[in-house]
């Protein structure tokens, strides 16, 4: 290591035999360049000595002659950086999933500051949210790259309500009435046509493969019947609501256990809920890493229209939580009755609804000794 050094002309009488170079005698004193080992013994040698930082000058005298360039860099740098941090656009990976209501909710995450958005929570407490709201989803996620979001959706698979795989025999018939508008069958005899109406318990398709001789063959149907239909669905909300949310806080620690005691949970959340999953384990010990979740209760006092607007909600869940294929439809949802007491509002709606009415109907084993016997 090199030292640029000042000392007192006075003090020149120690530079013998001292590996220097680069004198410059000055007024009052004589400046040059040592090593490190000369260094050490001027320091021991001299009361009064000066170390010159030559590279910070270099530096110093660099920045001053270039400061224009380097203030331009760094705010081209801070600006990148920024404009890493921005989310200029939403993009389905599928464009055939493409959902508005995701579109909504992913912007309700962001925060506008100027001409720029901000995601307000990390990437993975969104995906958690997203999650939980649409569950009718067999999988939803959002990745970003670089100024983009891209929501990655898998529908649930479209497919029957019924083995395809069964054995049972049966027919296909209609659990509630309706008007035929479409059918998807793969396995069993159509006895129906669109447009057609059919009563609760009509057989729509047969697993009868010889129904239109008059003989008897039986295998197990499969398919659906989306029809439109009709139906009355009376639902009870309370007026003040108790619920325990996630406050999207999280908490993760591993826990060793040995010979399967039970282990204390150690969360700095007061209320929480918590998930295990197991990441090593042997007969002696067990590692287990545990997520906390906190959470917090909260009381929600619902006006008439906000009951109403839950009841919908509810029922809007509902149906999608049953829903096994695309073309199903809940179609509207009209209030006909409110009735309201201390506790309740008790809510009476009209349901309009395209949706399958297909259930399977195992054969009755006496219609089957029938049929041997004959």
């Amino acid at each position: 290591m090199k030292y640029h050094i000042h000392i007192n002309k006075e003090d020149s009488k120690y530079l013998s035999k001292k590996d220097i170079n680069n004198i410059i005698i000055n007024q009052d004193n004589i400046e040059f360049d040592t090593n490190e080992k000369s260094f050490q013994l001027l320091n021991n040698e001299i009361k009064t000595l000066y170390i010159h930082n030559k590279r910070k000058d270099k530096i110093i005298k660099f920045i001053k002659k270039n400061i224009i360039t380097i203030l331009g860099i760094l705010l081209m740098f801070i600006f990148l950086f920024n404009l890493s941090k921005t989310i200029q656009k939403i993009e389905f990976v599928d464009k055939d999933t493409y959902n508005d209501e995701v579109v909504d909710y992913l912007r309700s995450q962001m925060n506008k500051i100027g001409p720029f958005y901000y995601l307000n929570q990390s990437i993975n407490q969104i995906n958690f949210s997203l999650r939980n709201i649409f569950f009718n989803y067999e999988w939803i996620s959002v990745e970003q790259k670089g100024t983009k979001l891209f929501v990655s959706i898998k529908k649930q698979d479209e497919k029957s309500f019924i083995d395809e795989n069964s054995t049972v025999l049966g027919d296909i018939v209609a659990k509630k009435e309706g008007i035929v508008q479409l059918y998807f069958v793969k396995k069993g005899i159509v006895l129906i046509k669109e447009g057609q109406s059919v009563q609760s318990g009509d057989v729509l398709v047969s697993g009868n493969k010889k129904i239109t001789t008059g003989g008897f063959d039986y295998i197990h149907p499969v398919g659906i019947v989306i029809a439109d239909t009709i139906e009355f669905q009376n639902v009870k909300v309370k007026k003040e609501l108790t619920s325990i949310i996630r406050t999207g806080k999280i908490e993760t620690k591993d826990y060793f256990i040995l010979f399967n005691k039970n282990k204390k949970d150690y969360s700095s959340f007061k209320s929480y809920e918590k998930e295990e999953k197991i990441i090593f384990q042997s007969k002696l010990f067990k590692k287990i890493k545990c997520t906390y979740y906190e959470t917090k209760e909260i009381k929600t006092l619902y006006t008439l229209d906000e009951g109403i607007a839950y009841a919908k909600s509810l029922i809007n869940k509902d149906f999608l939580l049953h829903k096994i294929h695309d073309k199903e439809e809940l179609i509207d949802i009209k209030l006909i009755k409110t009735i309201e007491d201390n506790e309740f509002y008790h809510l009476k709606f009209v349901l309009k609804k395209k949706e399958n009415i297909a259930i399977f109907q195992a054969l009755k084993q006496e219609n089957m000794n029938n049929q041997i016997i004959e």
